[in-house]
């Protein structure tokens, strides 16, 4: 993959109240997100508003254009100046300079969309690269952002997202952030504009092509709810600059109505007509199938000869509902080689380091497999690459010179059916049936026959539906199999990580997707499924009614 740091000023709009800063991304077939056959150059944005004696800043930009951005920054933003961070998506291309900026310039808040939840990792920000620390706080369209008393922004929830999204709009410059969304607009050469305007013809082609790529979902969903909501926001407000996260802004009300209209057409086209299915009664798992187990265990625990479940629990409230939920890793100790699937939740770094400095015992990590570059799951991946210098980031990483710039000679891409052997035991990278981002990878474990699914099949245990303020678990619980668990997990539980972990999933009839499970499942049978968030399953022909269940009570009806 290759990048532009070309030293290029910030394209200036809004009569100076807005400006557009970043690099640029070669689209060569090589970028999870873009087309395979998009060729040019997509522009990575960070922007910046400023009002009188303070700024907002939209996002970050990856971390292999942070001198770029910090530089575009200085010139832009007057010296002594306290501007304020919102971070649309916790990806790794919206916070990768956080902290760089946080160095340079006077960032007095960071700031994302909605409430605390355990899911979408904005609280773990600031830890990320562990080179500033500062706190993240939250606005919504109840709390907006003020830049002045007459400026302010709206936070939205993201209508169209895979992650936990939130958009932002700018009533005085007419500018709605759309993050990951309207980002199909590239140019051809990082010498361009980062802008297209009114004079610039809109290809429904193009637009289409970037929303397979994106977000692939929606050739199987009823889009209907999604284009009613995406209405919504742009019939109530007027809207002159649409700006995504990647790809050109969109200049000019009638260049955004024609982009608007592109990707409506686009959804109504893919849409697909709801499958009618009758009421389902709730599944039963056996009580036969509990096992007689301690009712505590703590982490790490062996599941296997060389197989380690390691990490923590996140310990939150969503709305008013407590939650208890994994952010799991696991190691894997080959003969010759070792391997650690996902990195840790980064706030839990000081356990998953004391953990692994135990469970390796002087040996080294070889390799390291984040299943997706989102922050449970690889937000520890540059303390592991500081750490362990002889280490290798493995499976799809093809987006990863953009995250860790100065690691890229680290970066070993293994697609889907190869095979690692460690010497004694093998990893074999899947395609993912199930997931949130495009480049999200499943993998299983020969020897002890483990299928390792990032964030499919995941439930919370104890406090779903509670009235308590904590999780109802007992002390140590987390380290436990489905088979040891008090009670196996119910519908309500597991749907409510499927609602939070994946969006597309409201709208998505998971028929299909579970009947390719099976079809893995018949090839690599697996003893023990490992989830990054929920117990480890060891029953899991006995759950699978569960799991297909909580996807129904999810889809929006």
């Amino acid at each position: 993959m290759a990048t532009s740091a070309h030293v290029r000023d910030a394209d200036r709009l809004a009569n100076g109240r807005l400006f557009v800063t970043g690099g640029y991304i070669r689209a060569d077939g090589t970028t999870s997100w873009l087309p395979d056959s998009a060729r040019g150059w997509q522009p990575a944005n960070c922007y910046a508003l400023l009002e009188q004696d303070r700024g907002v800043l939209v996002d970050t930009g990856v971390a292999a254009h942070a001198e770029l951005v910090v530089g575009q920054l200085q010139t832009i933003v007057p010296l002594g100046v306290p501007l304020s961070i919102f971070l649309t998506r916790a990806e790794l291309d919206c916070i990768g300079n956080v902290g760089p900026i946080s160095e340079q310039l006077e960032v007095d808040g960071v700031f994302a969309g909605g409430n605390t939840n355990p899911f979408d990792a904005f609280d773990a920000v600031e830890s990320a690269r562990a080179t500033v620390r500062v706190h993240v706080g939250r606005g919504s369209g109840d709390a907006p952002i003020f830049l002045s008393e007459s400026r302010s922004l709206e936070v939205l929830d993201a209508p169209l997202r895979l992650l936990a999204t939130y958009w932002v709009f700018d009533a005085a410059t007419g500018t709605l952030f759309t993050s990951d969304s309207f980002g199909h607009q590239l140019v051809d050469s990082p010498d361009s504009p980062r802008i297209v305007t009114d004079d610039d013809e809109c290809d429904p082609r193009v637009v289409e092509q970037y929303l397979l790529a994106k977000f692939g979902w929606i050739a199987e969903a009823d889009t209907a709810p999604v284009r009613a909501a995406l209405e919504a926001v742009f019939a109530d407000r007027e809207i002159e600059i649409v700006a995504p996260t990647n790809g050109c802004a969109i200049v000019g009300r009638a260049a955004v109505a024609a982009h608007y209209e592109a990707v409506q057409g686009v959804l109504a086209r893919q849409s697909r007509p709801r499958v009618a299915r009758g009421p389902q009664p709730e599944p039963e798992v056996e009580q036969a199938r509990r096992t007689s187990a301690p009712k505590t265990q703590p982490l790490p625990r062996l599941l296997a000869p060389g197989v380690t479940w390691l990490g923590d629990c996140l310990k939150r409230k969503e709305g008013d509902r407590p939650v208890h939920v994994h952010a799991s890793c696991y190691l894997v100790k080959g003969e010759r080689e070792t391997l650690l699937v996902d990195t840790g939740h980064p706030t839990h770094w000081p356990q998953v380091e004391a953990e692994l400095d135990r469970l390796l015992d002087g040996r080294g990590l070889d390799w390291i497999f984040p299943t997706h570059p989102e922050l449970p799951h690889a937000g520890n991946l540059n303390r592991l690459l500081a750490k362990f210098p002889q280490a290798r980031v493995t499976g799809d990483v093809r987006d990863y010179p953009l995250y860790c710039p100065e690691y890229v000679d680290r970066l070993i891409h293994r697609p889907a059916g190869s095979e690692l052997d460690l010497g004694g035991r093998s990893i074999v990278f899947l395609e993912a049936p199930i997931r949130d981002l495009p480049s999200t990878q499943w993998a299983y474990e020969s020897s002890g026959r483990i299928l390792f699914v990032a964030d499919a099949f995941g439930y919370t245990h104890g406090g779903v539906g509670s009235d308590g303020d904590e999780p109802v678990h007992l002390p140590g619980e987390c380290g436990l199999l489905s088979t040891e668990l008090p009670a196996p997990p119910t519908v309500d539980q597991t749907a409510f990580l499927t609602r939070a972990a994946l969006f597309w999933s409201r709208y998505v009839d998971v028929a299909p997707h579970f009947a390719k499970v099976e079809a893995l499942l018949e090839r690599y049978p697996a003893k023990l499924v490992a989830p990054a968030h929920g117990n480890v399953i060891s029953d899991l022909e006995a759950l699978l009614p569960i799991l297909k269940a909580a996807h129904r009570a999810v889809l929006v009806t």
